[in-house]
């Protein structure tokens, strides 16, 4: 579970008297004080003392092959389905398609979430914050989405992109990209 705090003010030992409760205090790594102090300065000039903190438990983060797969299988679901919007370019259908996929895995896998602060909406976070097994699970309902919709997907055969059906290479001569 990921827990996000915007504009959580930066508290300083100095300004905390009489009963600390209600404050996060954090230990910073010796290797980390120089870079956290100098955020601090920075968070302190041009913020006027508020950071956006966000509290996770210890994850390993996301491939860059995993985020390769989730933005190429899109752009292949845009490929097939830019028709049902029309007025749209191929990015723009990618990017909703994309969006689409990681609300999906909101419903279904757990995908964590965040408050907009501007409408209150909950929205999936970034790909980028994600571990391996929560974007495992994207990519699992992509594929999913996929195979349900009779959509091929790009995959890699034998080091060359092919396109794949329900995880089968097609039979045409086209398969081969």
């Amino acid at each position: 579970m990921t827990i996000v705090l915007p504009a959580v003010k930066r508290v300083r030992v100095r300004d905390i008297s009489g009963d600390p409760r209600g404050y996060l205090v954090l230990e910073i790594p010796k290797a980390l004080q120089d870079v956290v102090a100098k955020y601090a300065e920075t968070v302190h000039k041009k913020h006027g003392d508020y950071c956006h903190v966000i509290l996770g438990t210890p994850k390993r983060p996301r491939t860059m092959a995993q985020n390769n797969a989730a933005w190429g299988w899109c752009g292949d679901l845009a490929h097939q389905l830019a028709d049902q919007y029309p007025g749209y370019s191929l990015e723009e259908v990618k990017v909703r398609i994309y969006e689409a996929m990681k609300r999906l895995a909101v419903q279904e896998a757990g995908w964590p979430t965040v408050l907009n602060p501007i409408d209150g909406s909950i929205e999936p976070i970034s790909q980028s914050l994600v571990s391996v097994e929560q974007d495992a699970a994207l990519l699992s309902i992509i594929q999913r989405f996929a195979d349900e919709h009779g959509l091929w997907l790009t995959e890699r055969i034998d080091g060359k992109p092919v396109r794949c059906l329900g995880g089968k290479p097609l039979q045409d001569d086209d398969s081969r990209l």
